[in-house]
């Protein structure tokens, strides 16, 4: 791996700061992989990983993927419909109620998926002032 360090600038006529280009002077130098790894505390699989990335996709093989779930596998565009459809059909029915019989139908949902759909689409039973 060769790895850049910062150095100072020299008194020599041919350094940098003669010519007035001292900002940043960088030395490449060549550095084992493992002192590498353990230099960025990185193990050296995944040392290996970034490499592969790098040459492949240049920087931007650097950048970190988001984490995580990339849809929403419990709140389906179907899951909404359907909780949409019951909180039309009876609009005295809770999030509780709506969650029990879609889970009757064979649809895996909680009670705070469901209050989250209502909330999502402003479904909320209004409440009457006096």
């Amino acid at each position: 791996m060769i790895l850049k360090t910062k150095t100072a600038c020299g008194d020599d006529d041919d350094s940098p700061s003669n010519t007035g280009l001292c900002s940043d002077f960088y030395v490449l130098k060549w550095v084992p992989t493992t002192r590498a790894a353990k230099q960025f505390h990185l193990s050296r699989p995944r040392y290996y990983q970034l490499r592969a990335a790098f040459e492949q996709q240049g920087a931007l093989g650097l950048v970190l993927e988001t984490r995580g779930p990339k849809t929403d596998y419990r709140r389906t565009q179907q899951i909404v419909r359907l909780v949409i459809r019951h909180r039309f059909l009876d609009a005295e029915a809770s999030a509780q109620v709506i969650a029990q019989k879609l889970r009757q139908l064979g649809h895996p949902i909680s009670q705070r998926s469901v209050e989250r759909i209502i909330a999502d689409y402003g479904l909320q039973k209004k409440t009457l002032r006096p």
